[in-house]
């Protein structure tokens, strides 16, 4: 039954009158009702509640490769490589745009407009760190605030950056989320690629069923990493099993295709064409799902802080580093920090110079940590690039300039006052007639105590907004690992093309089957248990009690039992029933198509399913 479900309703929301609409061969909407309350025990099914009390139900992300499994999915035939010209490689990713926009707003934060944007000229700036383009993108047709202001490559990055929690929204603009962003960037990239690849699945197909279908269908392990699939072929296939009619509207195929070269575009599938210009793609990096399958109860595991900085660097006595594939993004966001990037790719370069270490020193990073750091994590550093950050230590931190908050006063009176409180003491102190100097430490405990005398001074102005600081991320503190982002708060993201089953209140509620079957303890006992032969007016009410259960009825036709799903009745006195009529239970063809009157049978009874 559940793969039938499926077919009908991919992954998306119904209610429980589609499902009883949804009968094929001699299986009955009432067959079909009867499994929801054991699909919905075992997980295979689960519901949602709206706020006004209608349920919906659907199959959960995490069962549909399982049911795809089931289905057995029609093997591909691998394209020959030498017939195929490549048009489009995979990108360097998603998860690297991500990387690139989040060091970008630690080094510089990311300050709104009184509208609630971002600065032009931040915009500009982030737009150019980007690998995604228009092109790989538009196709999909996003849709997400501020659309006129905001390209849909940077879109799409800051859409995964808000659903994933890596950012706190303020009004006046958006700081880091710390803790969110030491869990991130502690995943490998594999991880990475199947939380995003899980967000785009759950949040930018569009609630379509054969679209619903074939985005997950590309996923399948069948369709394997470096190898060649036409796309006709893969179209057909699927309409072989069912998934999609025979002929997509022009709207399904661009979509389909659209979505090929969105997935280029994040950095996983290369497309092509064939000689005889059919479409062909091959995965180039396949993001692994399993790894975020919320149907596994799996417990966060800590990482431990020496394989937070996965990767060896190569440092060069030229002053490049090289950065291979494998290096891990905590270590590259340290790179980041007291580094110039020259190139990102698959082996990324950085260039250490005395300016970029002197940021780095802004940042929190000495040139004795930068050397530390380097030392550990590379291949060895070269005596001339050691000596050079040494003596850049050396001529670093001799002098330093020092914010303080200045409380300065209206008149001698408050000064003097102010200059009387004992608890003051050691918080504040006086440097002229009416100013003083107060602690950056104590802020909260001046405010408080100039309160309590009513000379409080009012809020200043960047209050709330935390300013620009490009962190150091402690390990140690917070590592989740890929269980902190299986559940990526949805709401929080601002783009949504898909089913909106986030947006309502979980319901585990399990239907019974007087709930199923509404006015079952009202009928009497004998439709069900026995057929015999029933006045017309009777029959007539057995029939009308089956339609509007979507359930069979059972006939004795000619000295055979048959069953018959009745789809309608014409007629007053002398009435006849429309329906399909079965000689075999399991036979899952169509049916006969019949209209028969109570004349044509001998004994008739109310077929309900076991639960």
């Amino acid at each position: 039954m559940i793969q039938h479900i499926f077919t009908r309703f991919a992954g998306l929301p119904f209610k429980l009158q589609n499902l009883q609409d949804s009968s094929f061969g001699a299986i009955c909407g009432a067959d079909l009702l009867a499994e929801v309350p054991e699909l919905l025990r075992s997980g295979r099914l689960a519901s949602i509640k709206k706020v006004w009390g209608e349920r919906l139900y659907y199959i959960p992300a995490d069962v549909i490769p399982l049911v795809w499994k089931e289905l057995e999915p029609t093997e591909q035939v691998q394209q020959d490589e030498h017939r195929v010209t490549l048009h489009r490689a995979a990108k360097l990713g998603l998860a690297f745009d991500i990387f690139k926009t989040l060091a970008w707003i630690g080094r510089h934060g990311l300050k709104l407009t009184s509208k609630g944007t971002i600065h032009q000229r931040s915009l500009g700036k982030l737009n150019e760190l980007l690998f995604l383009s228009d092109d790989d993108v538009n196709g999909l047709a996003l849709r997400y605030p501020h659309q006129d202001a905001y390209r849909a490559p940077l879109a799409i990055v800051l859409d995964m950056i808000m659903s994933l929690g890596l950012i706190n929204k303020q009004r006046a603009g958006w700081s880091l989320n710390t803790e969110s962003l030491t869990a991130w960037l502690g995943l490998t990239a594999q991880e990475m690629n199947a939380v995003l690849f899980r967000e785009l699945l759950l949040r930018y197909a569009p609630d379509n069923v054969p679209i619903q279908h074939f985005v997950h269908r590309l996923i399948l392990p069948d369709l394997e990493v470096g190898s060649w699939y036409n796309l006709p072929d893969l179209l057909l296939s699927m309409h072989e099993q069912g998934m999609i009619p025979e002929v997509l509207s022009q709207e399904q195929i661009s979509w389909m295709e659209s979505w090929l070269t969105a997935l280029s575009g994040f950095g996983w599938i290369d497309m092509g064409t064939t000689i005889d210009d059919r479409i062909v793609f091959r995965w180039q990096t396949k993001p692994d799902l399993s790894l975020v399958n919320i149907a596994e109860e799996i417990s966060s595991s800590k990482v431990e802080v020496s394989s937070a900085f996965q990767g060896m660097i190569f440092v060069q006595p030229d002053f490049e580093l090289l950065v291979p594939p494998d290096v891990s993004f905590l270590l590259r966001w340290e790179l980041e920090a007291f580094c110039e990037n020259i190139t990102v790719d698959t082996m990324s370069l950085y260039r250490l110079t005395r300016n970029s270490v002197a940021l780095g020193a802004e940042c929190g990073r000495s040139p004795e940590m930068i050397l530390n750091l380097l030392q550990k994590c590379s291949s060895g550093v070269p005596d001339n690039v050691r000596l050079a950050l040494e003596q850049w230590g050396r001529e670093m931190g001799r002098t330093l300039l020092e914010e303080k908050l200045l409380l300065r006063c209206s008149d001698s009176q408050a000064a003097d006052t102010i200059s009387s409180i004992t608890s003051l003491v050691g918080i504040i102190e006086r440097i002229g007639p009416l100013d003083f100097i107060v602690s950056n430490d104590h802020e909260d405990k001046a405010r408080k105590a100039l309160e309590e005398i009513r000379l409080s001074p009012p809020k200043r102005r960047t209050e709330g907004l935390d300013e620009s600081e490009y962190p150091i991320l402690e390990p140690s503190q917070l590592i989740e690992g890929v269980t902190a982002f299986t559940k990526a708060s949805n709401q929080h993201g601002w783009i949504f093309n898909g089913k909106d089953t986030h947006f309502y209140e979980p319901d585990t509620t399990i239907p019974d089957f007087e709930a199923l079957f509404p006015g079952l303890r009202d009928i009497p006992p004998m439709w069900v248990k026995e057929m015999r032969k029933y006045h017309d007016s009777t029959a007539r009410k057995i029939v009308e009690q089956a339609i509007q259960w979507r359930a069979k009825i059972k006939l004795s036709i000619g000295g055979e039992i048959m069953l018959c799903i009745p789809e309608g009745i014409q007629g007053g006195e002398k009435w006849s029933l429309s329906g399909r009529l079965f000689r075999d239970t399991d036979d899952y063809k169509e049916g006969e198509g019949v209209v028969l009157s109570p004349d044509d049978w001998a004994e008739l009874g109310l077929v309900l399913p076991e639960m």
